[in-house]
């Protein structure tokens, strides 16, 4: 392989030849000179990373100069070009996904990639990309001006379908490495004017699932040679009836949140089995507190407690094995309609669609596909009402606050018939019944939000030592801070 020379990231040096890579970086974009600390840093990033297998470590690290030298072994691997090189489109979606995942970790501030060309490797044997440069405590990468991820992930994936490798206007289909790839130049289409990570992930789920639901349809027609024919008008009489589009290979492919789990087949009869021993254990517990609770003479008659017990008997049911990702056709067919009738902002047919289903039946991968169509029909009690869950609930209040909306959730649940302590917690919180607030606190899960919550409610009702006291319980420096600040 000849040696190239490529500059990344404005200051460091690429060399590329036969089977190593060598990356040169002016010693004073490094925090330390120290090989040993450098190379500690590097690994602690990486194995402590949920992206470990993306992350390449060096092989080698030597100073020399004004520079440090970075050899990374590259004889299994392959530059982006090599995607260029599959002619079915459904071969690339791994690597995809794999760009999407580092680009959502990086959005998260979880990790600060170097998002150039160069510095992403393909690796046929894990199906992923890999990354040679990331940031650490000793390597001081240089970010450029106003960079977009979107449409630098945008960009990358484009490359690998076309002969472009910077994207700044739609590609024509001359510039498709496979003119003829009308699956590859309808994703284009699609993908170009995205603007959100999720909302590329969504498409490339949706392409995802249409691959897997034409395998199964092989494999169905395979087995089933004798009955093709009735099979297939069958299924379409059925698809008409229900308002379901039949497929067509320009069918605009839309949204579904999360890439299916294969493994969910084999699994499925286990969580099953699993679910219905919790819930039953979860039933005997909750049988035992009740007859403890009518059995106990209330001890807080004290004038100096300040707890208060509230008045409601909660019944939410806190297991995580809820949703059992139903493997039915009919289940997996609406939940494909409505990802579509959503992207399409048809969120109206959506809820019609998604409404009927037994909510056990979804996955926990579609539960925001779910409460984004119930908030936009304004049916988030009757959300609430069908999914008494935890899960649930602590998912549409962190949806309100990403959309600024956290104070309609009193209103926006005025309706429910079922009793959730967790969106009462909220409630509480968000009309000032602190007092409330206090009450409610040993019935939730406790994270650093809920910390917050109940300390300022404690100040609020002007009980700083229970405060304290609840501060130096559960261990969080920031809720000291807020009492100081308070007093």
């Amino acid at each position: 392989m000849s040696q190239f020379t490529y500059t990344l990231n404005k200051y460091f040096n690429v060399e590329i030849s036969g089977q190593e890579a060598i990356i040169l970086v002016p010693t004073d974009r490094l925090r330390s000179e120290n090989v040993i600390d450098i190379s500690r840093g590097i690994k602690r990033v990486a194995y402590e990373h949920p992206l470990e297998n993306n992350l390449l470590i060096p092989s080698d690290i030597e100073i020399k100069g004004s520079y440090a030298r970075f050899s990374y072994d590259v004889s299994h691997y392959f530059a982006m070009d090599r995607l260029r090189e599959y002619s079915d489109f459904k071969d690339k979606i791994d690597f995809y996904y794999s760009i999407l995942n580092l680009a959502l970790q990086q959005q998260e501030g979880n990790i600060d990639i170097i998002w150039e060309r160069i510095n992403f490797l393909v690796d046929e044997v894990e199906q992923n990309v890999k990354v040679m440069m990331y940031g650490t405590n000793h390597i001081n990468n240089y970010v450029k001006d106003q960079m977009d991820l979107v449409h630098t992930v945008k960009s990358l994936i484009i490359s690998t379908l076309t002969d472009l490798s910077e994207v700044e206007r739609l590609p024509q289909r001359k510039n498709f490495i496979f003119s003829n790839d009308e699956v590859s130049i309808d994703f284009v289409e699609q993908l170009y004017p995205l603007t959100d990570l999720s909302e590329i992930k969504m498409l490339i789920d949706s392409f995802s699932l249409d691959f897997e639901n034409e395998n199964d349809n092989e494999l169905v027609n395979e087995s089933n040679p004798t009955t093709k024919k009735k099979t297939m008008f069958s299924l379409k009489e059925k698809q008409t009836k229900k308002d379901v589009p039949e497929k067509k290979s320009n069918t605009k492919r839309t949204k579904q949140i999360n890439k299916i789990d294969r493994n969910a087949t084999k699994t499925n009869k286990k969580k099953m089995k699993k679910a219905d021993r919790n819930l039953m254990i979860a039933g005997i517990v909750m049988v035992i507190c009740v007859l403890i609770s009518l059995l106990t003479p209330d001890s807080s008659t004290s004038t100096n407690a300040k707890k208060s017990t509230p008045d409601k008997q909660y019944e939410v049911v806190e297991t995580s094995s809820y949703f059992k990702a139903s493997n039915s056709k009919a289940v997996q067919n609406a939940i494909v309609r409505a990802y579509r009738l959503a992207y399409n902002q048809n969120y109206q047919d959506a809820y019609k669609t998604i409404q009927p289903i037994d909510k056990r039946d979804l996955s926990s991968a579609d539960l925001q596909l779910v409460i984004d169509v119930y908030f936009t029909q304004k049916k988030i009690s009757i959300l609430l009402d069908e999914a008494p869950v935890k899960e649930v609930a602590n998912e549409i209040i962190l949806f309100l606050i990403k959309k600024d909306k956290i104070e309609a959730l009193p209103e926006l649940t005025r309706n429910m018939k079922t009793e959730n302590v967790y969106i009462d917690f909220e409630k509480a919180y968000v009309e000032g019944n602190y007092e409330k607030v206090i009450s409610l606190m040993d019935k939730v899960e406790i994270n650093g939000r809920k910390e917050n919550q109940i300390v300022e409610s404690y100040l609020e009702l002007n009980r700083v030592d229970e405060a304290n006291k609840f501060a130096q319980k559960v261990g969080n420096p920031d809720l000291f801070q807020k009492i100081e600040g308070y007093q």
